[in-house]
């Protein structure tokens, strides 16, 4: 992503870009009913900018909390070291649904119109992932909204994105990241979610997507952990090559605990 100036027209076509390769993915097609987890990362010109951004989310976050029961994570968050740098985290009970539902909801247009409008629209990169059934996902039981600049109070998130060199490590991962997640389930409440994906794309490539209730809960309970601790020994010996963001999660005024 870059952020070199605003032509306007660019960004804006980049969502286009971006629905038709989504809408047009093979795989898409083949399985359908897959679930499906979505990350879109948006660079800003400014941190304002992506808060004028954020006010055209919050209706369509909280048409999503209302009407779209298979919208299963629908959140916006603020990189914890670029202010200008945002993210969208989406799951789905399946392709299929985000397909004919969520795209072709009349929030989202009027959400595709106002980004439309934006003096700068943000450029973007997405990538999508079957969800695994490996892990949980729980919402907050008390949500809440933070106005103004100080979102840095919200819940923490981890995205840590994975490819494997050989078919057999992966297999092992994902025999140890189920047993790490039950453990994480059980014994660790301030963790919200703890999903797994599986590339759409590349056989051997995965993301793990965390989701904390402060990062304090991250880093002196999670990674602090035996459980962890010991399946962070065996990974790091792992051949393997990856990448690892962390957000703040910038909450709706519309959110409301379920």
């Amino acid at each position: 992503l870059t952020a070199a100036g605003c032509r306007r027209g660019q960004s804006t076509a980049s969502w286009a870009r971006l629905n038709h390769s989504i809408a047009e993915d093979g795989r898409v097609r083949a399985d359908p009913q897959r679930p499906m987890l979505l990350f879109i990362e948006l660079l800003f010109r400014s941190e304002s900018d992506l808060f004028e951004f954020s006010t055209l989310w919050w209706p369509l976050s909280k048409h999503v909390h209302l009407n779209e029961e298979q919208t299963l994570e629908y959140r916006f968050a603020q990189s914890d070291s670029n202010p200008a740098m945002g993210l969208f985290v989406d799951s789905y009970r399946s392709r299929g649904y985000f397909q004919a539902v969520h795209k072709t909801s009349s929030a989202m247009k009027k959400f595709k119109a106002g980004v439309k409008t934006l003096r700068c629209p943000p450029a973007l990169v997405g990538r999508s992932y079957f969800l695994s059934g490996v892990g949980f996902a729980r919402r907050p039981s008390e949500p809440s909204f933070r106005s103004g600049h100080q979102t840095h109070g919200g819940d923490f998130l981890l995205l840590v994105e994975v490819v494997f060199r050989r078919e057999k490590d992966l297999d092992e991962f994902l025999r140890r990241f189920k047993d790490l997640a039950m453990y994480v389930e059980q014994h660790e409440p301030d963790t919200l979610s703890y999903l797994l994906g599986h590339s759409d794309d590349h056989p051997n490539a995965v993301v793990v997507f965390e989701r904390y209730r402060s990062k304090k809960a991250y880093s002196d309970v999670h990674r602090t952990s035996a459980a962890f601790q010991a399946f962070r020994q065996w990974f790091s010996a792992v051949e393997m090559s990856k990448q690892g963001s962390s957000w703040y999660e910038l909450r709706s005024p519309y959110a409301e605990a379920t």
